[in-house]
């Protein structure tokens, strides 16, 4: 590889997996093996020559412009210092979607994917109104693939006589939700509210058919983290408290007026969480938990509510009362 000339497609993905090799070699919580930080290269590559990676590999023997070879060093050099992939090359994919991402906004998780598939098996299509409400949207993620499913799923008249809205503490995810929102032609038919959980928003007379959902902070602020996340992503948005409950107690009390009406809420949680979510139900008195356990077997969703003839439970199958 000559110094005075960029080089050429292979060379560049030599180069790049050379740079990359000691992430192999750090402690695991850190470590990415060498399959992955070999598409890290590919995908860094593709970026850099705003190209697929087919047409890359089509390329091979041909010679990186300048401006490319510039953009792909500057790469390898941020995803050396850990940071994420998706916020070198600005998104991140989720279920169908890619979504813009960047730096102040989490990181959309594949394990959210499970909570989205869980709201919409609560929807049969036959439900007149529904209202949805995903609390703390971030990029945007959870309530752009509802929208975008449930179109897809029961036509474009369920969600014209359905109400969407998003909420979120933080202008620059806000901002970034717009921004997926437009991309997707749904800036219009969603709300985007910035509060606090559900602050500013209040329960009807009848919330039946309305599901609050929400990817809320989970980790125990004395977790250890990968460098990935703790020197990158939010400290609001991933941790809650000594046990990481903090904010799931809150939004739980919070829901709980809409719950009596009706209503239905979601909650991703963490590992060890399951006894204690069971325990705030029960100390209400009146709310009724179900689970669902991810691939690894751990409860991932807590389904919270308080009518257990709301119309979005008739069509649930297969959640698991506790």
């Amino acid at each position: 590889m000559r110094d005075d000339l960029p080089p050429l497609v292979s060379e560049a993905r030599r180069w790049g997996r050379a740079q990359l090799e000691p992430l192999s070699e750090l402690p695991e919580l850190d470590r990415v093996d060498k399959d992955l930080t070999a598409r890290h290269v590919d995908d860094l590559l593709c970026f850099a020559q705003d190209c697929s990676l087919s047409t890359l590999l089509a390329r091979a023997d041909e010679r990186l412009k300048p401006e490319a070879w510039s953009t792909f060093q500057n790469c390898i050099k941020r995803r050396l210092e850990h940071e994420p992939m998706q916020y070198i090359v600005g998104a991140a994919a989720f279920r169908d979607l890619e979504l813009q991402t960047g730096p102040g906004v989490l990181i959309p998780r594949p394990e959210t994917e499970i909570l989205v598939e869980t709201a919409l098996s609560l929807f049969d299509g036959s439900q007149e109104r529904c209202r949805i409400i995903d609390v703390g949207t971030g990029t945007g993620a959870i309530i752009l693939s509802l929208f975008s499913e449930l179109r897809e799923k029961f036509g474009a008249d369920f969600c014209a006589r359905s109400e969407f809205t998003a909420t979120d503490i933080s202008l620059d995810a806000l901002s970034l939700a717009r921004c997926n929102a437009e991309k997707y032609g749904l800036l219009k038919q969603i709300s985007f509210l910035r509060g606090s959980l559900l602050a500013g928003l209040t329960p009807g007379s009848s919330e039946d058919g309305t599901l609050i959902i929400s990817n809320p902070p989970y980790i125990e602020d004395g977790a250890v983290l990968p460098q990935s996340v703790a020197s990158f992503e939010p400290a609001t948005a991933l941790r809650a408290g000594e046990q990481g409950l903090d904010v799931i107690k809150e939004l739980i009390s919070l829901a709980l007026p809409w719950l009596s009406k009706g209503a239905v809420l979601l909650l991703e949680i963490g590992d060890e969480h399951q006894s204690a979510v069971e325990s705030v139900a029960a100390q209400s008195g009146s709310l009724v938990c179900g689970f669902i356990n991810d691939l690894r077997g751990v409860a991932r969703v807590a389904l919270i509510t308080q009518c257990e003839s709301s119309t979005l439970l008739k069509a649930a199958a297969g959640l698991k009362e506790s």
